[in-house]
Order: structure tokens, then sequence, then C-alpha cells
């Protein structure tokens, strides 16, 4: 099967799926490296997962941070155009966090006890929280004393099993720090530091709670920066047990005017910030930015710091001038989750026209392709208004060409699947005419087996969702997420909730049946955007009356019903 990253490599065979090799035309340089590092990291599992094998599947999450480090290590200096600690952040980070803000949060390294659940290990733990505790080790041991300790552990177990305590043993010999202490809390536990923040005169002391109330401690390393007389002063800053003090005055009595913790994105948690630095944006460096989004997104969702309106809003403004694409994406990315999710109704109808102007005007006065694209593929995701579904549909017909926008086939099929959802008067047509315009054959295969599931009639739906509970009907599994994505859409939501419960009760089969992400995903597009007290309570009932239900979909379905549960919390203390 093919793995999620778009390759699998049993044995000495390495299957990559052809859409992860071949790219579009114009692709971005972000793209790029991303087809270079699955190469290289299916290349590094010669070293680890072939030369050296985990002892058992509980450490299979051992090879995989150790083939994604080392294909960063290959690819990255082939890329100098590339900010990489900026797109570490901005690729793992939120990713991470998606799952140890949740209630189903699951450690690095997890028990199991039957090997026909080792593919319920898997998921963004493994491939997002596992490199940033690597880097944090990295940086703990030292960079030369750390490969050398590398180095030793294939040397020592080549052709040989091995286990996560085993490496830790070798390192542990490299440095003062307690390294098995350190990696209890690290790897052997879910969950990340709150971080809180108290002045104390001309210093500001940092503090780590446990959000368990276990009194555990994440020792780590981040920088934090000060602002004063338009300059930005940086200082690393190390926190484990105890108050970390950060000197903010200038030595000549000065207040410094802002201070921003983690400004160097190395550091894991959730960290105090405050909504008035945006008015800083443009003093920022990038990685700061990027730091800055994260730390706001992540205080909004608990409820602190920013409304979703309010960050909406500023939002909306930082995407019609940013020119980073990773951090374009990023507020993208955040910003269509509080759209769609967070805003109330009212709040959508106020930013939306406002929104879809921004982002048209920025689509038409970016100079490079890929930004372009960018822009567009947000625009044809929010657009709302008649005015902006008129423009869509002239596009899609061909009578508007916005200058320097190349679209490929794949995107012509995205803007039809969009529209027949949102112009359900003219569904039918949109469908047919597209699928007359395929020249591929798979797509075409892939956009008529989907074509159901667009459809604007009820009972058309109905009967394609309530085949996909024959094994047969989701044997090419991205068909069935693109189609799922068309059921559940967010102005589906009311019509779609009664889907809910059948997907849940599906999910045990799904398991047994399907590739390893398979489950997570299905979760995801299943329940990620609702928003109502009733599809909560649907989730909430259906685990309730499961005491005995497996231990690791029960922390899969908790986790992709973490954004429903925080939009009901949200709407319920309006």
């Amino acid at each position: 099967r093919v793995s999620k990253r778009g390759a699998v490599g049993p044995g000495v065979v390495i299957k990559y799926r052809a859409d992860s090799l071949f790219l579009d035309e114009s692709p971005s340089q972000t793209q790029l490296l991303g087809r270079a590092s699955l190469i290289s990291h299916e290349t590094a599992h010669m070293w680890f997962g072939d030369l050296v094998t985990m002892d058992w599947f509980n450490d299979v999450w051992t090879k995989e941070v150790f083939a994604n480090f080392m294909a960063a290590k290959i690819v990255n200096p082939g890329f100098p155009e590339i900010n990489h600690d900026l797109n570490f952040l901005v690729r793992h980070y939120p990713s991470a966090y998606a799952v140890d803000r949740t209630e189903g949060a699951n450690p690095i390294r997890q028990p199991l006890p039957n090997l026909n659940e080792a593919g319920t290990l898997y998921g963004n733990i493994i491939y997002n929280k596992a490199p940033i505790m690597m880097r944090q080790l990295e940086t703990l041991i030292g960079e030369l004393d750390f490969q050398s300790g590398m180095q030793e552990y294939l040397a020592t177990y080549a052709f040989d099993n091995a286990t996560w305590p085993d490496l830790i043993a070798i390192l542990d010999q490299k440095t003062e720090e307690d390294l098995e202490a350190w990696s209890q809390v690290w790897v052997n536990t879910a969950g990340r530091p709150n971080f809180k923040a108290r002045v104390m005169g001309a210093e500001i002391g940092l503090r780590q709670e446990d959000p368990a109330a276990a009194n555990r401690i994440w020792p780590q390393r981040f920088a934090v920066a000060s602002h004063s007389s338009d300059t930005w002063s940086m200082e690393t800053l190390i926190s484990g047990q105890g108050e970390a003090a950060y000197r903010v005055g200038t030595g000549d009595g000065a207040e410094r005017s802002a201070v921003l913790f983690n400004a160097d994105g190395f550091g894991y948690g959730l960290f105090p910030v405050e909504a008035t630095m945006l008015a800083d944006w443009d003093s920022f460096e990038a990685l700061q930015k990027g730091s800055l989004l994260i730390s706001l997104y992540e205080n909004m969702l608990e409820g602190q710091v920013i409304a979703p309106g309010d960050y909406l809003s500023q939002l909306t403004k930082i995407v019609g001038r940013e020119e980073n694409q990773l951090l374009l994406n990023l507020s993208l990315r955040q910003l269509q989750t509080i759209y769609w999710s967070f805003a109330t109704d009212v709040e959508r109808a106020v930013a939306g026209e406002e929104l879809e102007r921004v982002l048209w005007t920025a689509m038409l006065n970016a100079e490079d392709s890929s930004r372009k694209k960018i822009y567009f593929g947000a625009y044809r995701d929010i657009a709302l208004s008649a005015s902006a579904l008129e423009r869509l549909l002239a596009v899609w017909q061909q009578e508007l060409q916005p200058e320097g926008l190349s679209l490929s086939e794949n995107d012509y099929i995205a803007l039809a699947s969009n529209l027949a959802i949102k112009l359900p008067q003219r569904s039918q047509e949109i469908v047919t005419t597209q699928l007359g315009k395929i020249e591929n054959e798979d797509r075409r295969r892939r956009f008529e087996w989907i074509s159901p599931a667009l459809s604007p009639e009820q009972q058309t739906r109905d009967a394609f969702f309530n085949s996909l509970q024959d094994e047969s009907n989701r044997r090419i599994e991205s068909w069935v997420l693109g189609a799922l994505n068309a059921l559940h859409h967010p102005l589906r939501r009311e019509l779609s909730e009664g889907y809910l419960l059948p997907s849940l009760q599906l999910l045990e089969e799904i398991q047994v049946t399907g590739d390893i992400f398979f489950p997570a995903r299905w979760l995801g597009v299943s329940l990620g955007n609702y928003t109502s007290a009733s599809a909560a309570a649907a989730v909430r009932d259906f685990l309730a009356q499961r005491s005995n239900y497996n231990q690791q979909l029960r922390m899969k379905i908790l986790q992709a019903a973490d954004t429903l549960f925080r939009a009901v919390d949200f709407r319920q203390t309006q």
C-alpha cells in the first residue's frame, strides 16, 4: 500500500505515488523540496529500518523520525533559498499541536499489545512531534556529539534490532543531562506544557505548567525576542525546573515595549503572546512571524488573547500583503478554519466580501504564478457572494482568464467540484461539462465516481454514502476522501450531520480493511467541518456507549473532533 507521504518501502522495494513525483506545472520551491525530501526519506530507511530495525512495533516511530531527520540533513542544503527553520516550524508544529491539545493526545512511544494494531500507532505525533523532540535532543547534546552517537548506534546494532532506550543509553554517555528522565516526559507521555509569564520589575519570569497536573517538565531551549528603540534583540532561554528569568530592561532604565516568546520556533508548548504584537508585523523576521501566528492561533483556540472574529480580521490584512509563501499558506490555513468553524454566521457574512476582495486583488497583483495559484485556491474555497461565484464560473468556463494565472486540469476539476456545491441549481450542468473536458483517463474516472457526492439531491448523496458500507467501494481511498469532503462540506452541515453516527460505526471495519492512515483521515473529513452541539453530542454519546472500545480508535476520534468540540464551546460562551 502507498502511504500518505506518497510512498512506502517494504524491504528493498519502494513504491511511489505518481503525483508525489510528477508535479503540476509551476511547482513552488516548497513542493520541489517536498519531493526531494520524500525520496531522501525513503532512501534513509536503508539505515533506519533496514540496517537497524526496531525490536517491536511500539518503536515503529523511530525509523520514521530518523528518516525525516536524515532527509532534512540530505536535502536542505540544496535549497538555500528556502528558510528551513520556518519550513520546519510550519510543517511540524501546527500538526503536532492539532493532536497534543486534544482530549485524545497520544505519546510518541506507545505500548502495542497486539501486532494487528500496529497501523494505529501512525499519525501526526510520529511524523510531526517526534521531529521536534529530535531537534531539541540534538540541541541539548550538541550537533557533533549527537552525530557521533547516531554513528555508534548504527555500528552497534547493524543488521540487528534496537529500541529507543538503546539509543538513549548511547547518547546518555555524551551529556551530563539525565536523558532517561528527559525521554520519559518528551517521548513516553502525551501533551504539551503551558508557559506562564510573570513580570518581576525589569525581568519577566517564565515557568512551565503541566496541563495534566502531573508535575511534568519538558526541558527545552528556545529564544526570546524583545523590542526596544525600533530593534529586536534575541536571547536563548533554557526552560526546565523552576522559573526562568528574562531581563526586559535595556540597561538605561528604558522599558522594552514587546516580548515574543519562542521567537526562533524551537520551543514546544502554549506560549503567552499579545495580540497587539500584530501591529509590529513588518518589523519581524519571517521565522518570528511564523511563531507569532502559531502562538496566537493556539491561544485563540484556548479562548485566550484574541477572539476568532478579531483574529479573522487581522489575518485578512496579513494575507493581502504577505509575500513569503510559507507564511501565506500558514495564514490561509488558519483563516479558513476560523472562517468555516469558529466565526459566527454574522461574522462570516461581514468578513466574507472583504476577504473575497482582498484575495482576488492579491491574486491579480502577485508577480509569480505559484503565489497566484495559492491566492486563487483560497478565493475559490471561501467564495460565497453571488459576484464571487459568477467570477469563478467565468474562470471555469474560460471566459475570464486572469493574467499570469495558469490552471491545470486538476485545478479546473477542483473548481468545478466547488461550484457544483455552491451553485446547486447548475450542479448537474457543471459536472457533466467538466466530465467532457477531462483528458486524463484516471482523473476522469475519479471525477465520475465522486460526482454523486456533488449532487444537489439529498437522496443521491445518501445513496452514495450508504454505498461506502461495502468494502469494495472504499478500495481507492483517496477517491473516498475526496467524496467525503464534498458530502461534509460546511455549506451542507445541517443536511449531512446524519452521516456522523454511521461513519463512526464503520470505523472499526475501516481500521481492519484500510490503509494504516485511512482511519484518521476518514475521521478528519467526517468530523472536521461540524460545529453544532448535536454533532458534538453524537460523538460523545458514541464513545460513552462503548466503554470497551478500541483505545487507539477512541483517541483518534477525540483528536478528529477537537475542532468540533471547541467550536461548540465558543458558541456557548458567546
